[in-house]
């Protein structure tokens, strides 16, 4: 059990920075806190019977959607200056959560002394905090753990549509026209050349102003020359040789000829080659590249 509550806090987290993801959750908690003290005016909100009741105990929602708005900035701010793209994880979301809902109580506070005429002592500050921790600490903790279920439900289904792409791409020969076997990529200056061969070439990878070409025969061990040249210029030149390799990321090409399986997960899509046990990643907005 604590083994999968480590693996399940250690696991990137899906929206890094997302603002849209943000106020999402923002109107989910605005809604939740307003039906929730609707229905049950607990902390002795039932006690006040002054005009616009109901509107006055409604609003409470406000102040709890602005915090998760600011959240959503501190979290892209953090993400930014501490290099963290593609290694947030569901801890540093869910700790994030704690000044969040610190905030929100704080904010309650002070609707509570502009919409009902309280006075706003150490005291009442202190115990809107434990009332926002004990109403708001569990819907945010689920929509943490259901976005994470939902991103990976959703790359798996992906990877699935992806896999069932490959087999129908193997039955019909796809990408089984002939390709010379001297297929030669050269630098930018024209200077440097590299020759490639079609049946043992896995991937290439963007390096700055360099590509790392990583090859493979079978049963062997992967290998990675650098070559300097942009990632879009690599691809065209191979294409015009007759080897077309798709694009599956912003920083890789692939031969998908090496490809045995997708795997989708919390951290996204993963392609499996057949060589080597080489893995490379996927963006989602480059799958329609293998259709």
């Amino acid at each position: 059990m604590r083994e999968a509550i480590s693996r399940i806090l250690d696991t990137n987290f899906p929206h890094q920075g997302d603002l849209r993801y943000s106020l999402r959750t923002a109107i989910f908690i605005g809604l939740f806190v307003s039906l929730f003290l609707l229905a049950y005016q607990p902390f002795g909100v039932g006690d006040y019977h002054g005009s616009y009741r109901l509107l006055r105990i409604a609003g409470y929602g406000l102040p709890c959607m602005l915090p998760t708005l600011l959240q959503g900035f501190a979290k892209k701010y953090l993400i930014s200056v501490f290099h963290m793209a593609g290694k947030w994880k569901t801890k540093h979301e869910l700790l994030l959560l704690l000044p969040m809902l610190m905030l929100v109580g704080l904010f309650n506070s002070l609707y509570t002394t502009l919409a009902f005429d309280y006075g706003l002592t150490l005291e009442g500050v202190l115990r809107m905090q434990v009332y926002t921790l004990l109403v708001g600490l569990f819907p945010s903790s689920a929509i943490v753990g259901f976005e994470l279920a939902r991103e990976v439900m959703a790359n798996r289904a992906l990877a699935q549509n992806m896999n069932d792409m490959f087999k129908k791409s193997s039955e019909i020969g796809a990408g089984d026209k002939a390709v010379s076997r001297q297929i030669e990529l050269r630098s930018e200056s024209g200077v440097e050349c590299m020759c490639l061969d079609p049946d043992t070439l896995c991937f290439i990878k963007a390096e700055g102003n360099y590509v790392e070409v990583t090859h493979c025969k079978l049963g062997g061990k992967a290998e990675s020359n650098l070559l300097r040249l942009p990632l879009k210029e690599a691809g065209r030149k191979l294409s015009e040789q007759g080897l077309v390799l798709p694009r599956c990321h912003r920083s890789y090409l692939v031969n998908t000829a090496r490809i045995c399986r997708a795997e989708g997960n919390a951290q996204g899509l993963t392609l499996h080659l057949d060589r080597d046990n080489l893995t490379i990643p996927v963006s989602r907005s480059f799958v329609s590249e293998f259709r």
